[in-house]
């Protein structure tokens, strides 16, 4: 997931941003306020609200769902696992149906040749 994330990118570059700078076993609220908490005397303070106004929106659903995850008591509410909460899986093993019908090209003609252009 942090891979996919990284390589590909998300909706949410603020997640992008953090994965790149912090490691993904890093605490996800550490991570936030540490990034744009400011100093860390003001870290108590810090809403989602505070947090939109210091560094947008997309900083403060993450740094609202890092919340909810150490409120609920999560073991690893880590970045790794802020960002499978927060997107999901981006890409899904691909299987095979077993009720699907495997289709080749080789019924369908051949398309003309097409001469180049001079």
């Amino acid at each position: 997931m942090v891979e996919q994330i990284k390589g590909f990118g998300t909706l949410n570059g603020e997640l992008a941003s953090l994965l790149w700078a912090y490691p993904p076993s890093k605490d996800a609220t550490e991570a936030l306020l540490e990034r744009y908490g400011g100093p860390a005397r003001f870290w108590p303070e810090i809403s989602p609200g505070v947090m939109h106004y210091r560094a947008g929106p997309q900083a403060a659903v993450l740094h609202q769902h890092a919340v909810r995850l150490r409120d609920a008591g999560e073991p690893n509410a880590d970045l790794a696992r802020l960002a499978a909460v927060s997107h999901g899986e981006m890409f899904r093993p691909l299987a095979a149906d077993p009720g699907a019908e495997l289709r080749t090209d080789t019924r369908r003609p051949a398309l003309p040749a097409v001469p180049p252009r001079k």
